[in-house]
């Protein structure tokens, strides 16, 4: 025990002790470079860096011109490109707003997408000289006579762009510090409006705030006459006012001085903005430029050796942080702070659980394994006995193939296997085993089948009979398909009639590439088993070599009395009375005479009893009304034994079921279409849906039709789209954003939308927007 805990101890002393001793020499190494940089920085490379900052203030003064006379001439195409517009045309001289309401507020809407033609304009305005009018996005503004008058000397120039200075651009009183005029028509000496472009301060403040490398410094704006374009702000009125002055007597032209003012040097740069007419001055104390270089050496110095004194502490609380995130995932697995594992154990605990984790995986992944046998003998018990037939032949596939079972290039055939004899002197098993016999009959055939290499699945019929669905590559021969199966049935004869002493019948099917016809073979197969010849003890039954016209005289249309039943069970109208069709066209075609007719319409009434038995309608006239069987024999021809069985059989039950289904329909109608309503905007599909109501997809599609007049995806689809056409006509929301809160992609609800209302979402927007 002493020895645990002094071997605890030591490792966990190490582990602190290793972390502490990496982090330190780490930040030694780290340190080490910087101070050099440090000393470097501030003994070769401080005159450097002040060159390199004079170089980086001229570029930037240059940039600046370029920029400004960049916006100005965009400002200047845009504005040629708008007069050109017939919009703004020579009508707008006697132009009278009321009288032309739509044209106003197009102009209005207009005006708006000349104000957003650059980030320099803030709001543009239409002035009118006949009107004496301001026409904006915001509406129409009537200028006093004193504002007129500011307007009527700027349209006298020469030119047709030109910058104004505190003009009015309302009837109140508010002025645009710096206005860009551009008369209409451009060329004309009296013309009839202009356009008034509103500059923002804001933006030129930006602007010239670019200029400024420091916080100490002024850079400002000069019109041609030396006024401020904007007045600068009161900390830097003083610096700007010497500045100007020394600027307009001293330098004309463009260029870069020093400037002495209050026991400090500026390096002042100034130039010009030619399509303006502006001059911009910029002034950077020389210490700003030089002292960032200097306090960022003496600070990398600073911090340098503060690092290494801190190398210590640090260490101590990294290696605390780097220990963290395995202390946690040591909680995480079972374990805590005072009770971990020690440190060289650590990992060999991770390792453990991780395998535990691992053996837990695997045991999930055995079990679902183990499922699987059970999953195939489920489907393929619903495949033979003709349940599945709604399901068409790709669905049949991809379900044996989600079961591990490949479909693809196979054919498949059935062996039965019928064991008799229960009764005969030395049998082994009482006539309560028949169970027992099929479970013991089905293991020994699927083990026969897998020790000689043939795909093979069991289908255990619980009656003293098992079948084996077997496959085989298309590309094998018919007769190596054939000494394959006969084999096997010799095999399973061997062993079965020795272990069970039983007489063993096999009989053995044709082959099919189409699993749909399954069904149809096993109804074949069980039709052979009459062929069988009393007098042998085993047999084994190949229906390729009967004889066909055997089969023809012992065949009845098996396979259409039990889809026709199938559909029946379902309630389905149309397709109950088509399929009775195809079984009485089946029969008079197999049969030799009225009577061959007369059996089978009573061996299908009888088949029909016993189903209505099972459904539990006993209100049927079958039940009810005299001797039907007598009814059946006594009508004089097939055609009326046709009509007979459609009105007094079939119609009445149909007439009885839908009835019943109906009120059942529509309260599950009725509950999927509030689910539909609540969550229209996820994919809810027909299977989701019908679980969460209790029943079947099929179910619930052909009630949905029957109730709504709707199939499930159409009305789906029209909840979405009416859902749109609400949030489009009642909200601002873009057009991709109701598509996303309707369910749909952009691209596929513009499709849709059309397809349903003939327009774009746009286009409905503006037809029917309620949104001013």
């Amino acid at each position: 025990m002493s020895k645990r805990w002094t071997l605890r101890a030591k490792t966990g002393m190490l582990r602190g002790e290793y972390f502490r001793k990496s982090l330190v020499l780490v930040l030694l190494i780290t340190c080490i470079p910087a101070i050099i940089i440090a000393a470097s920085n501030y003994v070769i490379g401080k005159n450097e860096i002040e060159k390199q900052v004079f170089k980086t203030h001229t570029l930037r003064i240059a940039q600046f011109a370029d920029m400004m006379n960049s916006q100005f001439d965009q400002i200047s195409i845009v504005m040629s490109r708008w007069s050109n517009n017939p919009m703004f045309g020579s009508y707008l001289e006697n132009y009278t707003f009321l009288d032309h309401i739509d044209e106003t507020q197009e102009l209005m809407q207009t005006m708006t997408v000349v104000g957003s033609s650059s980030l320099l304009v803030n709001d543009a305005y239409l002035f009118l000289n006949e009107q004496q009018a301001l026409l904006s996005a915001d509406g129409i503004e009537y200028l006093e006579p004193s504002s007129l008058e500011a307007y009527h000397d700027d349209l006298s120039q020469n030119t047709g762009l030109f910058l104004s200075y505190n003009l009015a651009i309302s009837a109140r009183g508010n002025t645009s510090p710096v206005s860009i005029i551009f008369k209409l028509p451009w060329h004309s000496k009296h013309p009839f409006g202009a356009f008034v472009l509103a500059i923002n301060p804001a933006e030129i403040e930006r602007n010239v705030a670019y200029l400024q490398a420091g916080d100490k410094g002024t850079s400002f704006l000069l019109q041609r006459a030396g006024q401020f374009v904007l007045e600068p702000s009161a900390g830097q009125a003083g610096l700007s006012a010497a500045l100007k002055q020394h600027v307009l007597e001293h330098h004309p032209d463009q260029g870069t001085f020093p400037f002495k003012w209050k026991k400090e040097t500026y390096i002042v740069s100034f130039g010009q903005v030619e399509l303006a007419g502006w001059t911009y001055v910029t002034a950077t104390p020389l210490s700003e430029l030089t002292e960032p270089v200097v306090l960022s050496s003496r600070w990398i110095l600073i911090c340098s050796l503060a690092g290494l004194m801190l190398a210590l502490l640090l260490s101590w609380y990294a290696s605390l942080r780097l220990y963290k995130p395995i202390g946690r995932l040591l909680a995480l697995l079972g374990t805590d702070r005072n009770g971990e594992p020690a440190a060289e154990r650590e990992m060999e605990f991770l390792e453990q659980k991780w395998m535990t984790v691992m053996n837990e995986t695997r045991t999930l992944k055995e079990r679902l394994q183990q499922s699987v046998p059970s999953l195939r003998e489920g489907f393929l018990l619903q495949l033979v006995q003709g349940h599945l037939y709604a399901s068409n032949e790709a669905s049949l596939r991809h379900r044996m193939d989600q079961l591990g079972w490949p479909s693809e290039d196979r054919q498949f055939s059935l062996l039965l296997i019928q064991l008799s004899g229960l009764h005969e002197d030395g049998a082994r098993f009482r006539e309560d085993d028949r169970q027992l016999i099929s479970f013991a009959a089905g293991n020994i055939s699927e083990e026969l089948a897998s020790s000689r290499g043939i795909e093979a699945n069991l289908i255990n019929f619980q009656d003293m009979s098992v079948g084996l669905l077997c496959a085989a590559s298309i590309h094998m021969t018919a007769k190596e398909r054939k000494d394959m199966l006969q084999g096997m049935s010799q095999a399973l004869i061997s062993t079965l009639s020795e272990v069970l002493r039983l007489r063993v019948t096999v009989i053995i099917c044709r082959w099919t590439e189409e699993i749909g016809r399954i069904p149809e073979l096993l109804e074949q197969t069980r039709q052979a088993i009459s062929y069988r010849a009393l007098q042998e003890t085993h047999q084994i039954i190949a229906m390729e070599d009967l004889i066909p016209l055997q089969l023809n005289d012992a065949q009845y249309p098996f396979v259409q009395e039990k889809e026709l039943l199938h559909v029946m069970r379902l309630g389905l109208n149309e397709e109950s009375a088509l399929l009775f069709t195809e079984y009485m066209n089946e029969l008079e075609r197999i049969s030799m005479h009225e009577l061959s007719v007369r059996q089978g319409l009573l061996q299908l009434l009888g088949s029909v009893r016993h189903m209505l038995i099972e459904l539990g309608f006993v209100s049927h006239p079958l039940f009810k009304e005299g001797n039907l069987y007598g009814d059946l024999l006594a009508l004089p021809d097939i055609l009326a034994m046709r009509g007979w069985f459609m009105d007094k059989i079939i119609k009445p039950y149909l007439d009885e079921f839908n009835q019943a289904q109906n009120i059942g329909a529509r309260r599950v109608v009725e509950e999927a279409v509030q689910l539909l309503k609540n969550e229209y905007m996820r994919d809810i599909s027909l299977e989701e849906c019908s679980e969460r109501c209790h029943t079947s997809p099929f179910m619930l599609s052909r009630s949905f039709k029957q109730v709504t007049g709707f199939h499930y995806i159409d009305y789906i689809m029209r909840l979405r789209i009416d859902k749109a056409k609400e949030l489009i006509t009642t909200t601002p929301l873009k057009i991709n954003e109701i598509a996303e809160s309707v369910g749909y992609q952009h691209s596929y609800f513009n499709k849709v939308f059309k397809g349903e209302t003939g327009m774009t979402p746009t286009e409905y927007r503006k037809k029917y927007s309620h949104i001013e």
